[in-house]
């Protein structure tokens, strides 16, 4: 981002401060990139002298208090603004962004109460919505540090307390029921009584879906019509893919959809990883890509160690270690058995407590390379030059030929890549 961008936001910052009667003596970026278009947060704004009214909306200033919301406490010193990227080239579907992070949070809140956890979701102070400008959300500012950064600090003892606790949480957020305004698979708003409701959600355009087989179905059609439209993809008619991959959608992916019987609705923290949550270790949960949805898992071709987790994670662990090149193998191996072991003790649902769980992996999984994000974003497509392009889609159809092959609608020219 250039230096005028920058200003202009922090001088809108300083407007949504003055709006709220808040005082700062300092603003200062967090993880703030001026080269990225994905940067968003500038806070938090330190030494803060609020006035401890309700925290009024930036909307033509009339004091109304947004869905989700609580007042800026007594003695407040610091908040996290979140500013949104409007930029087409991030990829983002910006329909209801703002409302979709606030909504989920708010229900994880609710999910967490009367638990050990139930402080760790920062409050949100006040927020508007990108149709109306400029989408931002001011909230709690929680200190920590990356999870990930933290257990690398670690023993695998110390490491499994913090696991324990992730899977309490994760099992907590799972198990609550969803309010039922909340009818459909996809993103969240509110609706004209402040309650959460259905909506599109942020990582892809459409929606939301009334089942969960509508919502795979339209996820797949998003995904191709994005490879359509892309000059590198070109629909993957390059590579002869594209009437394997039809006909895939056409028979195959009923043929597996028909199988799934449980429609339960779960919220669903998209970025559940150590590299997305902060360490305190009190509190630590954002939702900016959260919604009403699935989950992943290594790819059935995958390499030859991310299979091996993949199956320990589907089937189960082996009590015995197996045999590793690296001592970094061996790590990732205690590591990922250890969270495992502390996901089935909590009581989370698991690849292996859900049917044919592989079966929709393997769905999220060809979702995921049939327009692959640094191929179908442009700014990621022109940090490239066109030979890496070709290697990289190259590197695609192999992917998708072999999963074409598995499910038995492989084509023999599938690696003979483009002209």
């Amino acid at each position: 981002m250039k230096d005028e961008l920058f200003n202009q936001r922090m001088d809108f910052v300083q407007s949504i401060l003055a709006l709220n009667d808040l005082k700062v003596n300092s603003i200062k970026p967090v993880k703030y990139d001026p080269e990225t278009i994905f940067s968003e947060r500038l806070g938090p704004s330190t030494h803060m002298r609020p006035n401890p009214y309700s925290v009024i909306s930036s909307q033509a200033n009339k004091a109304v208090i947004h869905p989700g919301t609580s007042p800026i406490p007594v003695g407040c010193n610091s908040v996290i603004m979140r500013l949104y990227n409007k930029d087409p080239k991030t990829g983002i579907n910006n329909a209801n962004r703002a409302e979709n992070e606030v909504a989920c949070m708010s229900l994880a809140r609710q999910a967490l109460a009367g638990s050990a956890y139930s402080c760790i979701i920062p409050d949100i102070y006040t927020w508007a919505s990108i149709s109306q400008g400029q989408g931002f959300i001011m909230m709690q500012h929680m200190p920590g540090e990356v999870t990930n950064k933290a257990l690398n600090k670690m023993d695998i003892d110390d490491k499994s307390a913090v696991f324990r606790q992730m899977a309490d949480i994760l099992a907590l957020i799972q198990k609550f029921e969803l309010p039922k305004t909340i009818e459909a698979f996809g993103g969240l708003t509110f609706n004209d009584k402040a309650h959460a409701t259905s909506a599109q959600m942020t990582l892809r355009v459409g929606g939301p879906s009334t089942s969960c087989r509508d919502f795979i179905r339209s996820m797949l059609a998003g995904k191709l019509e994005e490879a359509d439209n892309n000059s590198v993809i070109e629909g993957w008619n390059e590579n002869k893919l594209r009437p394997s991959l039809d006909k895939y959608l056409e028979v195959g992916l009923p043929h597996i959809l028909d199988h799934l019987k449980n429609e339960r609705r779960v919220l669903l923290h998209s970025y559940f990883t150590t590299n997305k949550l902060l360490f305190d270790p009190d509190k630590f949960l954002g939702f900016s890509f959260s919604g009403i949805y699935g989950a992943q898992l290594p790819g059935p071709n995958s390499e030859a160690f991310d299979h091996l987790i993949r199956e320990a994670i589907l089937n189960r662990f082996p009590e015995s270690l197996p045999t590793f090149e690296s001592e970094e193998l061996k790590r990732q191996w205690k590591v990922a058995k250890a969270w495992n072991a502390k996901l089935a003790r909590s009581g989370a649902a698991t690849p292996q407590t859900i049917p044919h769980f592989d079966r929709i992996a393997d769905i999220y999984w060809l979702e995921d390379n049939l327009s692959p994000f640094d191929l179908e974003n442009k700014h990621l497509r022109q940090q490239n030059t066109q030979d890496e392009l070709r290697a990289r889609r190259e590197e695609i159809v192999q992917i998708l030929g072999e999963i074409l092959d598995d499910e038995g609608f492989g084509s023999s020219d599938k690696t003979q890549g483009s002209r």
